[in-house]
């Protein structure tokens, strides 16, 4: 799925500036209502909260990926030229930002409506909740690994690295101690956390797991669904989602270069990365030492491990069958 995503990526060369992807998107038969995209948006807005799932997964199943990927790209000096010389319309239709607004605001009903289950299930059931996570990223690793073409030495160095690096941050979590992270770290989170987002079979939410800011944000939003408006959470969400905006406009561009040079070496640190992760999520984590589920509910976190890791595989298959059918141009 990732390395078909590739092409998407490649195929973007060929837009001339100015224009929204190809004619292509102006086409009645193809352009989707308001309601059609908010719900699409909706849809990308809840995987982004799951860790394990993706969001950038969503939009590929639904067929929107890469107008959504081009029309982020296009926020680029053609944009801040009409801008300056106040041509609205060109500004508007270069970025396709009806489309955006609308996908947007589904991603915003959809995170904090999910948000605030996932704290829910984080502090009622935190051991099953993390057993699920981990059948998740347990399935997205071999999935990663599978798109690799060739493992080279420095393939598996990075890999090495990226799982070091995984470990070191889950062992150093401020979530291990329930602290609450600084406003500057939380905008960091989401300058990292979009750039998984976006990439179809990486998980943002297992990012901001990893950095210990996951249950501060879905608390954010577990107070907000609920009516509940402070100048803390207030505050924090603008910060994360300005660190989110000021990284998706950064990671297009790079994700791009990324893709196209170093195809193999990019997925070869997702993998070890993820893998590195699965320390961190395993839901006993914080025993000394480690230990594993009580005998007789050893069957009970086995199972929703499993049911996490054929979710997995589903949407897998799905995305996949979507991208070859409709994405993929010949």
């Amino acid at each position: 799925m990732v390395k078909q995503h590739t092409r998407c990526f490649r195929s973007m060369k060929t837009v001339p500036p100015g224009t929204l992807a190809n004619d292509r998107f102006k086409n009645p038969m193809i352009k989707k209502s308001d309601a059609a995209q908010f719900i699409q948006g909706l849809l990308m807005g809840s995987a982004n909260i799951i860790p394990g799932a993706s969001g950038g997964t969503i939009a590929l199943i639904l067929g929107i990926y890469q107008r959504l990927i081009t029309a982020v790209s296009h926020f680029d000096r053609v944009w801040i030229r009409a801008l300056t010389r106040r041509d609205w319309e060109t500004a508007v239709q270069h970025i396709d930002l009806r489309f955006l607004v609308t996908l947007a605001l589904g991603v915003v009903v959809g995170t904090i409506s999910l948000g605030s289950l996932m704290h829910t299930l984080l502090e009622d059931y935190e051991a099953r909740t993390l057993a699920v996570f981990f059948g998740l990223i347990a399935a997205s690793t071999v999935l990663v690994a599978r798109r690799i073409t060739h493992w080279s030495f420095s393939g598996f160095t990075l890999a090495a690295i990226g799982g070091a690096i995984a470990y070191m941050i889950g062992e150093s979590s401020p979530d291990a101690s329930n602290a609450q992270v600084s406003f500057f770290y939380l905008f960091c989170c989401g300058a990292i956390a979009i750039s998984a987002m976006i990439l179809p079979g990486i998980s943002g939410a297992l990012i901001l797991l990893l950095l210990g800011a996951y249950k501060q944000v879905t608390g954010y939003l577990k107070e907000l669904s609920r009516g509940v408006i402070t100048e803390d959470n207030i505050f924090g969400i603008l910060i994360f989602i300005a660190g989110c905006g000021i990284g998706l406009l950064i990671f297009t561009k790079v994700l791009r270069v990324l893709l196209d040079r170093y195809y193999d070496l990019t997925l070869c640190t997702l993998c070890g990365f993820m893998a590195g992760s699965l320390r961190s999520l395993w839901p006993w984590a914080a025993q000394q030492p480690p230990t594993g589920p009580p005998g007789k509910q050893i069957g009970i976190f086995l199972g929703l491990a499993v049911a996490g890791a054929l979710g997995v595989l589903l949407l897998e298959k799905i995305s996949t069958k979507k991208d070859v059918g409709s994405e993929v141009e010949p």
